[in-house]
């Protein structure tokens, strides 16, 4: 069986089996809602105990503890170690043995068939190792070291149910900035009622919520810090198709700043504010005239790149990245030889 036909039989069962949910009593919906519902606010309550503890590197070693993948922006990271220390590690893909990762809707593999093709496996339901979560001793040394300990035990850790829900935004922690269509207490409110919290800081957040208009200005340095964390900067209409829908729509679909610099990395030189520091990115630009290398974040100066020239005119090359199973379709624009 190849691993496209294994694909598809898994996402059939998939439909066909029912997830496990939490016990409940035998014809008694109304309890089960409520179990269900429970749970969620329990997670809510681990998740504001830990971010507010642990910090981003003790929560990356606790991924690297369990082997879980611990890359990415801070943002993820947070993620996927509360969806790990509260649930249980996740086993690997059953398709290509990758990572998944919880997208806000559901479980998706990240690796890929080969070195062309990526996985596009994706379950509401994912196997998660039976045996004791691993916490290292910076976490047992750590205010919430009982509240981890807590659901170190599979026989005793709750079941993540995904499924179709009016909160789009559980689990999640959303900021705002600049002048939105409706005010910032009015998407306070309507986050939070969809399972959200609102943040005024950038640090550990899922994304940050803002204008387009605010990339033609350059960006505040609240913009300009998510920008270097690596945190998705989102226009309004992501608020409103995840509401719309009931489930997060993916960030990469209304992403408005990833094409001002590459990898997302702070904002172009001719955008900067003309003070001591943008002076000095001024100045690294134009040492780059006359082949001596290319920008500095594309790394591939350490490859032997060069700006092209010919004649007083630079030549500039497009560098695209498609992936139609994972919405992915950015590109970035480089003077190199």
């Amino acid at each position: 069986m190849t691993r496209k036909q294994k694909a598809e039989q898994l996402k059939s069962n998939e439909g066909k089996e029912s997830p496990k949910k939490p016990k409940v009593e035998d014809g008694d919906t109304r309890n089960e809602e409520k179990a269900t519902s429970d749970v969620a606010n329990e997670f809510e309550e681990f998740c504001k105990a830990v971010r507010e503890h642990l910090p981003i590197a003790q929560m990356r070693e606790i991924l690297e503890a369990n082997s879980q993948d611990s890359s990415g922006p801070d943002a993820s990271v947070a993620i996927k170690c509360l969806d790990m220390l509260f649930y249980g590690p996740l086993e690997k893909c059953q398709i290509c043995n990758g990572d998944l990762e919880f997208d806000g809707n559901r479980y998706s593999c990240k690796g890929t068939y080969s070195e062309w093709s990526s996985c596009v496996y994706k379950t509401r339901s994912p196997a998660r190792k039976q045996e004791p979560s691993k916490l290292p001793d910076s976490a047992l040394n750590s205010p919430v070291a009982d509240l981890l300990k807590k659901y170190e035990d599979p026989r005793i850790r709750p079941y993540r149910y995904v499924g179709v829900t009016d909160k789009p935004f559980l689990g999640m922690m959303i900021s705002l900035m600049g002048r939105l269509s409706r005010t910032h207490q009015y998407w306070k409110s309507k986050i939070e009622k969809h399972g959200g919290k609102v943040s005024n800081s950038v640090i550990g957040v899922t994304c940050l919520v803002a204008s387009p208009a605010e990339r033609e200005r350059g960006g505040s340095s609240k913009l300009i810090e998510a920008m270097e964390r690596g945190v998705r900067v989102v226009s309004e209409a992501w608020l409103l198709d995840s509401i719309e829908k009931q489930e997060a729509q993916p960030l990469e679909a209304y992403d408005i700043v990833t094409d001002l610099s590459v990898d997302g990395k702070g904002i172009p030189w001719d955008k900067q504010v003309p003070d001591e520091s943008g002076l000095e990115s001024l100045s690294a630009e134009l040492k780059l005239y006359g082949k001596r290398g290319v920008y500095k974040d594309t790394r591939l100066q350490e490859q032997g790149g060069q700006i092209f020239e010919k004649d007083g005119i630079l030549y500039n090359c497009a560098f695209s990245i498609c992936d139609q199973g994972r919405s992915i379709n950015e590109y970035s624009t480089e003077f190199l030889h």
